[in-house]
C-alpha cells in the first residue's frame, strides 16, 4: 500500500533532477523564474481550498482518505 504523496515526492524528484540539469546546461528561460513562481504562488493563492490537495480537498475527502485520517487521529 502506498500514500499518494510518495509517489509525488518521487515524481518532483526526478523533475528537480531535470532542472538542475537544465541549469547547468545554462538554458535560460523566456520567462525569469522568480516571475513564474510569484505567478504560482499568486494562482495559488486564488484558489480555493476545495481545490486544493489539503485536507479540505482533493483525495483527502475520499471515503478512504477520510477513513484513514480517522485511523491516523485515533492512534494518537
Amino acid at each position: 500500500m502506498e500514500v499518494p504523496c510518495v509517489s509525488r515526492n518521487a515524481f518532483f524528484a526526478v523533475h528537480a533532477v531535470s532542472a538542475a540539469q537544465l541549469a547547468l546546461a545554462q538554458l535560460e528561460s523566456f520567462i525569469p523564474p522568480d516571475e513564474v513562481v510569484t505567478a504560482m504562488a499568486q494562482v495559488g493563492r486564488m484558489m480555493p481550498l476545495q481545490l486544493k490537495e489539503t485536507a479540505e480537498g482533493g483525495l483527502a475527502q475520499t471515503p478512504t482518505g477520510l477513513r484513514v485520517t480517522q485511523e491516523m487521529e485515533s492512534r494518537r
